[in-house]
């Protein structure tokens, strides 16, 4: 991951209501449990995010 797309992941995240975030954290911690790289924690917040395609359309892909 470069460092824009971890800057705008950080911002997506951020603007994520605290309702979704909380969502999204349980069903991490569900599916991969707490002890996983921080690399993984981003792939996946990327995901369920939806955010690639925003990345490529702003070139970050």
């Amino acid at each position: 991951m470069t460092p824009e797309q971890r800057y705008d992941l950080a911002i997506e995240w951020r603007r994520t209501s605290h309702k979704v975030r909380h969502m999204i954290r349980l069903e991490y911690r569900r599916q991969f449990g707490n002890d996983n790289s921080e690399e993984h924690w981003e792939e996946y917040l990327t995901e369920a995010l939806n955010i690639k395609p925003f990345w490529k359309t702003a070139g970050l892909i």
